[in-house]
């Protein structure tokens, strides 16, 4: 077994363990930097790149996105559709200042060598994260405090192309105009029967309920990419709801925008 050989076999227990991890760096097998594992759809990209945006501003470390996952054709939940990076296609702010960070690949010396950091559960905040230091993220961090105090900042980077189409013009002024409006996202297909958490139908129709309470004249916009569903659902709600019918299901900027 050659030198390399070895660590590359050794080097992710051993690079947990400090003074093994402090040596791995000075010899610069271990660049300061953070590298965030990208996949999943827009919405995952768009949490991907926030956590390690706040990782680069808490800790003065660059981060760097893996997008090894879309090169190899990754594909949805339920292993029917293939998902695309659309990350810097939707955020010209991102393209040009981050185009060059989204080309590490998994195969790196540096993603082999520290796998994992990952979090007691999902949705938990680790204060770890932020500790100073190389570090590979491949897991889901999804908790709004990571990235909380870099949210204005944020915001900035995720705005849409300039330009829309005619029918997301239309609908997005309809929206903009309409001052009952209230959106409803109802996410089915690939997560229903993963280990992902789906809102209950009592939940859709109790949220409808507390709204209309609220105001009386509230309008429910329906985006979903099972409309049908939804048209099931909401039958004897009694709302006044407007179906949002997205004839480009593959890419989720037309309701994002």
């Amino acid at each position: 077994m050659s030198v390399k050989d070895f660590i590359l076999r050794t080097a992710p227990a051993l690079a947990q363990w400090r003074p093994m991890y402090a040596l791995l760096t000075r010899l610069g097998m271990l660049k300061r930097r953070s590298v965030v594992k990208m996949d999943g759809g827009l919405a995952s990209q768009m949490w991907q790149f926030s956590l390690g945006y706040a990782l680069e501003r808490r800790t003065g470390y660059p981060s760097y996105f893996e997008t090894d996952f879309f090169r190899k054709s990754g594909r949805d939940l339920s292993g029917n559709r293939n998902r695309i990076f659309l990350l810097t296609d939707t955020f010209p702010a991102i393209r040009e200042r981050y185009a060059s960070r989204f080309d590490v690949s998994s195969r790196c010396l540096f993603c082999r060598l520290l796998r994992d950091l990952k979090p007691k559960g999902p949705c938990d905040f680790d204060e770890d994260l932020f500790r100073p230091g190389p570090k590979y993220l491949s897991q889901y961090y999804v908790n709004p405090r990571y990235f909380a105090e870099y949210r204005d900042e944020l915001v900035e980077l995720f705005r849409f192309r300039p330009s829309m189409s005619e029918r997301e013009e239309s609908v997005a002024a309809r929206i903009a105009s309409d001052e009952h409006a209230c959106l409803v996202h109802v996410r089915r297909g690939d997560f229903v029967g993963s280990a992902h958490d789906v809102c209950t139908p009592e939940y859709y129709l109790g949220a409808l309920e507390i709204m209309r309470q609220r105001d009386p004249l509230s309008r429910f916009y329906v985006f979903s990419n099972a409309v049908e569903y939804c048209r099931d659902l909401f039958a004897h709600s009694g709302a006044d709801l407007v179906y949002m019918e997205n004839q480009q299901e593959i890419d989720p900027r037309v309701d994002f925008s």
